[in-house]
């Protein structure tokens, strides 16, 4: 299935969590309390990282990348209070001091085919080479700007991070502004859910099948029990999947999914792509191998007719961040 080809846009993102970490312990500190193995991050480099309960449930998703002298971390909308409660709860005697960037720091993420191209004729630098969570700072742009690759979304996908009233964010204007209905199909068919939306903090997190955000050998994290016992014992009920839905009509979040029958899950989101429509959904285990063959069920009220759906790889292929 050939992925659509889009052009480059922003978003700003003025409630998405940015903190940093501050302090000699800041970046042991954080290995020891989330998912993945932020301790072997080099300065520039970084790593997706979960910030989880002690049920294994969210807090939050979150992209931390290494300052040198601090930890950045990147979270979801409204997520920056949570995540500092859950964190700073945890200082005790550690040199670690939380910074909130949300009034300091204005956050524009930009993709599209040619994202690199457009930060590299409007900013000065060249992205393209980054690895995934890894940066490249703007030192013209006043302290603390810099510029990340995330996940693809629409293509390569950046978040740009400058110190609020800088000049430069002027030079990002003349970029067309994604609506929040572009974002998301976006992201769905990058596969990239998004807390509020695709999960939340009731969601268990092995069954958004973000291993590549898990290290299953580090040792110990908040939540890290229940997901190691979850992962060696094969006890995951549910996964996200992406699908393809026949017809031209989006449905609704909840809209079941059925294996003849049986209903094995349910739809999250879905947006209309290019004369067809794709989707984020949850079913159940035995159904998350790509090429499954499912029936979309009607909506609530039995509105509409039943349509085919078949589960695609969650990620399309070449996306280096979900290898």
């Amino acid at each position: 299935m050939t992925e659509p080809n889009y052009p480059v846009a922003r978003r700003e993102c003025p409630g998405r969590g940015r903190l940093e970490l501050r302090g000699t312990e800041a970046k042991d500190f954080l290995h020891r309390l989330t998912s993945n193995d932020v301790a072997s991050l080099e300065p520039g480099r970084g790593c997706a990282t979960l910030l989880l309960e002690r049920t294994g449930r969210f807090v939050d998703r979150l992209i931390a990348t290494d300052r040198g002298h601090g930890v950045l971390l990147l979270g979801s909308d409204g997520r920056a209070g949570p995540v500092a409660a859950g964190l700073g709860k945890f200082i005790i005697v550690e040199d670690v001091e939380i910074v909130d960037w949300g009034a300091s720091h204005t956050w524009t993420t930009v993709s599209g085919a040619d994202a690199a191209g457009a930060l590299r004729e409007r900013l000065g630098v060249d992205p393209d080479s980054l690895e995934p969570f890894a940066h490249v700072t703007l030192p013209d742009a006043g302290p603390d700007a810099l510029v990340l690759r995330a996940e693809d979304v629409g293509g390569r996908c950046y978040h740009v991070l400058l110190p609020a009233g800088s000049p430069v964010a002027a030079r990002l204007a003349d970029l067309p502004e994604m609506s929040d209905d572009e974002w998301r199909e976006r992201r769905i068919v990058a596969g990239v859910p998004e807390f509020g939306e695709e999960f939340g903090d009731r969601t268990v997190a092995l069954e958004t099948r973000m291993t590549d955000a898990i290290s299953f050998t580090k040792g110990c994290y908040i939540g890290q029990e229940v997901v190691a016992r979850l992962y060696n014992y094969d006890r995951i009920k549910w996964g996200l999947v992406r699908l393809a839905i026949d017809g031209t009509d989006v449905p609704e979040s909840g809209v079941p999914l059925r294996d003849g029958p049986d209903e094995v899950g349910a739809v999250a989101s879905a947006a209309g792509v290019g004369g067809r429509v794709l989707a984020l959904a949850y079913v159940k285990k035995a159904h998350l191998a790509p090429g499954t063959r499912l029936t979309l069920g009607a909506e609530p009220g039995g509105v509409g007719a039943e349509r085919a759906a078949e589960v695609l790889p969650l990620h399309p292929a070449g996306d280096p961040a979900w290898a």
